[in-house]
């Protein structure tokens, strides 16, 4: 996702709403591994068992973030923070997919 788009942005370099919203998605698209170490630290709550909860939680609330932005200065959203934001939580919901069902560890130990 993040090299996605990371070459979105920069096909995009010359429409400057678009550029910032895809480059601001790259790094949404990787940042959920950081928000799920929160837990370690002793000053949240949880535990080790609450990163994926901190994750979820953390990009919900930057999407929220992107949206009301989008809507204050634009009166409506993006469609690229619309789409990157439905691409990142299809990855997710595939990641989490193949957690589950163990479909993932066969492919990895396959």
């Amino acid at each position: 996702m993040f090299g996605a788009f990371v070459s979105l942005a920069v096909v995009f370099r010359k429409n400057p709403e678009a550029h910032k919203r895809l480059i601001l998605l790259a790094s949404m698209s990787i940042i959920g591994p950081a928000l799920a170490r929160f837990p370690r630290w002793p000053v949240f709550a949880g535990g080790l068992e609450a990163g994926r909860n901190y994750a979820i939680a953390g990009l919900l609330i930057i999407f929220a973030l992107l949206l009301t932005y989008d809507i204050v200065t634009r009166k409506r959203p993006h469609p690229a923070s619309w789409a990157g934001m439905v691409l990142i939580l299809m990855s997710l919901a595939g990641a989490v997919f193949l957690g589950i069902t163990g479909i993932g560890y066969h492919i990895l130990h396959g």
